[in-house]
C-alpha cells in the first residue's frame, strides 16, 4: 500500500531536479506525469536607496502558462515592515521580442495603506503587492488578505510581497529582469530582498 502511495506522489509531483539553467539565481524543476512546476530564485540584493539591479534568465523551459512573481524582503532583526515606504519597480522583459511580460511599480505597502484609508478589506489592484503580514491574532494572519480594521501587524524577520496576477512565461526561454529601489526609509538598514518566480500545473 505504501509503495502505491509513493508511486502516486511521483506521478503527480515527480522528482526535484536542477535543470541546465544558465541564468542568474537557482532554478529547480519538479516534473511528473500529471504535474510540472518550477521555482526560480534570483540572487539576493540590498534594499538600498536609488539602486538598480539587472538579472538574466537563461534557458527557462516551462509549459506552465501561469507563473507568479513575489518579492521576499529579509531583515537581520525583527522589523515593522508595514512602516516601509520603499518603492520597488520590477520589470520582466522577453529578450527576443522586447515585450514586457511583467511590470509593477508601487510602494511595497500601498495595498495596506489603501485598505487602512478605506477601512475595508479588498484585493490588491494590478499595481499593488499583496503582503503577508504577521499578526498576534492568527485568524487575521491566515486570511487570504491578512488585514483587519483596528489590528496592526507585528514585527517579523521576513515578509513576502506577492503579485496576485499570473503571467505567461512559456513563450520564451530568455528574459531580462530589471529592478529599481527608491524611497528607502533611513530607519530601515540592512534589508535585503530577492525575487522569486514560480509556476505549477501543465
Amino acid at each position: 500500500m505504501r509503495n502505491v502511495s509513493v508511486l502516486a506522489l511521483l506521478l503527480l509531483f515527480g522528482c526535484q531536479q536542477k535543470s541546465e539553467y544558465s541564468g542568474d539565481g537557482v532554478l529547480i524543476y519538479s516534473e511528473g506525469l500529471l504535474l510540472n512546476s518550477y521555482n526560480l530564485e534570483l540572487p539576493e540584493f540590498d534594499l538600498d536607496n536609488n539602486k538598480h539591479y539587472e538579472y538574466k534568465i537563461r534557458s527557462l523551459y516551462t509549459k506552465n502558462r501561469t507563473s507568479f512573481v513575489s518579492l521576499i524582503v529579509n531583515s537581520d532583526e525583527k522589523t515593522n515592515f508595514e512602516k516601509l515606504s520603499t518603492n520597488v519597480s520590477v520589470e520582466i522583459v522577453d529578450e527576443k521580442t522586447g515585450f514586457v511580460v511583467f511590470k509593477k511599480k508601487s510602494d511595497l505597502n500601498e495595498h495596506l495603506l489603501r485598505m487602512q484609508r478605506e477601512q475595508v478589506v479588498s484585493y490588491p489592484n494590478d499595481n499593488e503587492w499583496l503582503a503577508h503580514y504577521k499578526y498576534a491574532n492568527k485568524y487575521v494572519e491566515n486570511k487570504i488578505v491578512p488585514f483587519s480594521i483596528g489590528a496592526s501587524p507585528i514585527r517579523q524577520l521576513s515578509i513576502e510581497y506577492r503579485a496576485i496576477k499570473g503571467i505567461d512565461m512559456s513563450n520564451s526561454q530568455n528574459y531580462r529582469v530589471l529592478i529599481a529601489v527608491t524611497n528607502v526609509d533611513k530607519e530601515f538598514v540592512k534589508l535585503t530582498a530577492k525575487l522569486k518566480i514560480s509556476g505549477g500545473w501543465k
